[in-house]
């Protein structure tokens, strides 16, 4: 329950509201007991346009990462498959030359299979298309809490987006789980129960 205290003289009373709001911020006034609705109204538009721009600093954020970790996932993925192939190339040309021995023809020769090996199983390409989808779903977030919302957006629309931004990420993991991390279940089978 709000208390009001009062002070001053005559007509022009200043008064202190100290309410329960979650904020727990006087209001001061120079003539009248200020209503708590207009309080409440005040301090919730003031929550919302916070909300509303935490969200939006937080999906930019998510966005970014996602495109930072897909261009590295990408970048990863290009170089050893580059790698791979010019490495395979050097080989059988050394292996046709005589500039090089047997053993440094035998090592150009392991590259291709050690670029192939650490490909399939650390697999950057499906990284990549992960954080790709990801990285499409909030920037879809983004516009819609930036363009499709009315303004101002209701704690309800703003708490579907939040809620969206948790179900994307869980969809994402689940999909993770199945298809990034279950080439190393044969890993984890030897040591486990059977």
């Amino acid at each position: 329950m709000p208390e009001a205290r009062g002070e001053g003289e005559g007509s022009l009373r200043a008064f202190l509201i100290i309410s329960d709001f979650p904020f727990k911020q006087p209001c001061y006034t120079a003539r009248a007991f200020c209503p708590i609705k207009s309080i409440r109204k005040s301090m919730t538009d003031n929550a919302i346009k916070q909300r509303h721009a935490d969200l939006t600093i937080y999906l930019n954020l998510r966005v970014k990462s996602s495109m930072k970790w897909r261009r590295a996932n990408s970048n990863v993925a290009l170089f050893l498959m580059t790698t791979a192939i010019v490495s395979s190339v050097a080989g059988g040309i050394a292996g046709l030359s005589t500039f090089l021995g047997p053993k440094s023809v035998g090592a150009i020769a392991l590259i291709p299979g050690a670029c192939a090996l650490l490909a399939s199983q650390i697999k950057f390409d499906q990284r990549a298309s992960l954080n790709r989808r990801r990285q499409r779903r909030f920037a879809a977030l983004l516009d819609r809490l930036k363009f499709q919302l009315p303004e101002p957006p209701t704690l309800d629309q703003l708490a579907l987006i939040a809620a969206e931004i948790a179900k994307i990420d869980m969809e994402i993991d689940k999909e993770y789980e199945k298809t990034i991390t279950s080439g190393w279940n044969w890993v984890q089978g030897h040591g486990g129960k059977k």
